[in-house]
């Protein structure tokens, strides 16, 4: 979620020069909206998917052969 963050606050350690600001700030396209969309969509769905398989793993629920 940090990377979320970073795009959409701006960065909190001025190391970056321009990118250091948020997307509001820096006005961008689309196509980076997108991206940022598709990749924080993407990342929520591998953190449940692998919450699931933890759970999954720690009731011994999986059947081992």
């Amino acid at each position: 979620m940090t990377f979320a963050k970073v795009h959409l606050l701006g960065a909190d350690i001025p190391v970056w020069g321009i990118w250091n600001k948020s997307f509001f700030v820096l006005g961008v396209d689309a196509i980076s909206w997108s991206v940022l969309a598709f990749t924080v969509a993407v990342g929520i769905g591998v953190g449940v998917a692998g919450a699931y398989v933890v759970g999954r793993l720690s009731t011994g629920a999986v059947l081992q052969k």
